[in-house]
C-alpha cells in the first residue's frame, strides 16, 4: 500500500510540474474567464443560490472575480477562503466589494476574519485546481484544503471552473481525492455523471435537476472587477 501510495504521489507530482508550466496568453485567459463566468452566472443553481462561495484566482486559474461582483449585486452573501493551519480544513468569511482583501498562506488573497460563513449554510461553491477530468477528479496544488474542506460543505453544488487544456480524460485519484458535481467550460457547463451531487440533501438535488432548463435565458452580463485590494498588491489571477 505504500508503495502504491508513493507511485500516485510521484505521478501527481509530475502531472503538477506539467500543469504548471502551461504558458497562455493572458488576453486569451481573460477571455475565456469571461465565457466561463457567464455560463456560471446563467446557471440555475447559480440563480437559486443564497450563499455562494467562491475564490482568489491564482496565475493560471480561471478568473472569477466579475462574480464576486455579480453575486453581491444579486443580493447573494459572498464567501471567500483563509487557510488557518496546515492540515485544517478551509474556513469561509463574508466579503463585500469594499472589502480589503490581502495576501495569506502561499500568496493567495485572502478576506479578512470578521464574518465566518457556516459551512452547512453554502449552497455553491466554486473549486479551483490545476486540472479536473471528465470524472470530477480534480487535481490540486498538493495541501490538501479542498479535499478536506469540500465534504464538510453539505449541501454544496461543487462547480470547477476550468480552461479547455486543463481538462484531461483520466487523472490519478486516491480514495480520500474529493471529486466535484460540474465542470464549467468556455461552451458551458459539464455535468459529472454519477456525482456525489446525487447523494447531497433535497436542496441540492432539486438544483441540480434544473441542469440545462433556462440556462439560455436571460444571459448575465458579467461586471467589472468591484472588489478592492489592500494597495500595492497585484491582481492574484
Amino acid at each position: 500500500m505504500a508503495g502504491s501510495d508513493g507511485a500516485l504521489d510521484r505521478e501527481k507530482a509530475a502531472l503538477r510540474r506539467a500543469f504548471r508550466g502551461q504558458k497562455v496568453p493572458p488576453e486569451v485567459a481573460a477571455d475565456l474567464s469571461r465565457r466561463i463566468v457567464a455560463h456560471l452566472l446563467a446557471h440555475p443553481a447559480y440563480r437559486a443560490a443564497a450563499v455562494v462561495a467562491a475564490y482568489a484566482p491564482l496565475p493560471g486559474e480561471v478568473d472569477v472575480r466579475p462574480l464576486w461582483t455579480a453575486a453581491w449585486e444579486a443580493g447573494k452573501t459572498l464567501a471567500l477562503p483563509r487557510v488557518e493551519g496546515r492540515g485544517r480544513p478551509l474556513r469561509f468569511y463574508r466579503v463585500e466589494p469594499t472589502a480589503d482583501l490581502s495576501p495569506g498562506a502561499f500568496g493567495i488573497l485572502e478576506p479578512p476574519p470578521e464574518e465566518a460563513v457556516d459551512g452547512a449554510a453554502i449552497d455553491l461553491v466554486l473549486v479551483p485546481g490545476l486540472a479536473f477530468d471528465r470524472r470530477g477528479v480534480r487535481l490540486g496544488y498538493g495541501g490538501g484544503f479542498y479535499d478536506r474542506t469540500l465534504p464538510g460543505l453539505r449541501r454544496a453544488l461543487r462547480m470547477a471552473p476550468a480552461f479547455p487544456w486543463q481538462v484531461v480524460d483520466r487523472l490519478p485519484a486516491a480514495a480520500h481525492d474529493v471529486r466535484v458535481d460540474f465542470l464549467f467550460l468556455p461552451d458551458g457547463p459539464v455535468p459529472i455523471a454519477g456525482s456525489e451531487g446525487a447523494e447531497k440533501p433535497a436542496k441540492k438535488e432539486e438544483l441540480a435537476k434544473s441542469v440545462g432548463k433556462d440556462v439560455a435565458e436571460e444571459k448575465a452580463e458579467v461586471p467589472a472587477d468591484g472588489f478592492k485590494k489592500s494597495s500595492g498588491e497585484a491582481d492574484g489571477g
